[in-house]
């Protein structure tokens, strides 16, 4: 997607930074599932305009958010936050 919007494929654009985005959300959304990945892509996405909009003295803990929600969606969701939702609705 990235290629096609910037029409062009450079290396340098996806440090570290980025890839670790991109695995978590990738993470915390649940793997393997389509739901998943897009619930993780609109968490963590959306997660630094929260910041920015509501608590701009927060802004700079972005990183240590990330790593939070990491943290806590590999302990308590191992399968992410749609495999959660899915077992969730299975007990019902």
């Amino acid at each position: 997607m990235y290629t096609l919007f910037q029409s062009f494929v450079n290396p340098e654009v996806f440090g570290f930074e980025q890839i670790v985005l991109l695995l978590s959300m990738i993470v915390v959304g649940g793997l393997g599932t389509i739901p998943g990945v897009l619930i993780g892509v609109a968490l963590l996405g959306l997660l630094p305009e929260v910041l920015r909009a509501t608590m701009r003295s927060l802004l700079i803990w972005q990183e240590l958010a990330y790593g939070l929600i990491l943290m806590s969606a590999v302990m308590f969701m191992p399968r992410g936050i749609w495999g959660f939702i899915n077992a969730r609705r299975g007990r019902r």
